[in-house]
């Protein structure tokens, strides 16, 4: 089941930033950097972001989040994470898909990830995402970006 989550709500606030944890460990390993954004995550830091928040639950937990900011026609993805234990589940399409739903105006989706998380880089790939470029943001961490630009009749 896809939700909204608010950001409001202490226990759900906690649940983010335990799945974040879980998840991003796991890419820290694979990209071989552990100083990224997720890692160091903090229940204000979430409230305080100003990114829309949705979840997946599954078996009454919380399995997978997507957060993101629009701007005008652009859906920018700030985070896309699944916690390991529901990995390759799909749930990381469905959160994405519902987000690209839910925002009928957008045209461009952008989203960025560690040029070496190759399960990640190939996941946006297989959903239409182009590679856009690279940039090194901290020494040792190179980030490859993908937009994907959605053809949409206008209303």
């Amino acid at each position: 089941m896809i939700y909204k989550i608010d950001l409001n709500d202490s226990d759900k606030s906690k649940e983010i930033v335990s799945l974040l944890k879980a998840s991003y460990i796991v890419e820290a390993k694979l990209i071989h950097y552990f100083d990224i954004p997720g890692l160091s995550d903090d229940e204000e830091k979430i409230r305080n972001s100003n990114e829309t928040f949705y979840g997946f639950k599954q078996d009454g937990s919380l399995a997978g989040i997507i957060s993101y900011k629009s701007y005008g026609q652009i859906l920018d993805i700030h985070r896309l994470a699944v916690h390991p234990n529901h990995f390759r589940k799909g749930i990381a399409s469905a959160l994405l898909l519902e987000a690209e739903k839910i925002n009928s105006n957008v045209r461009k989706i952008i989203v960025s990830t560690g040029r070496e998380n190759l399960p990640a880089c190939k996941f946006y790939e297989k959903l239409g995402f182009k590679k856009t470029g690279e940039k090194e943001v901290a020494k040792g961490l190179i980030i490859s970006n993908f937009e994907k630009l959605l053809d949409r009749d206008e209303e």
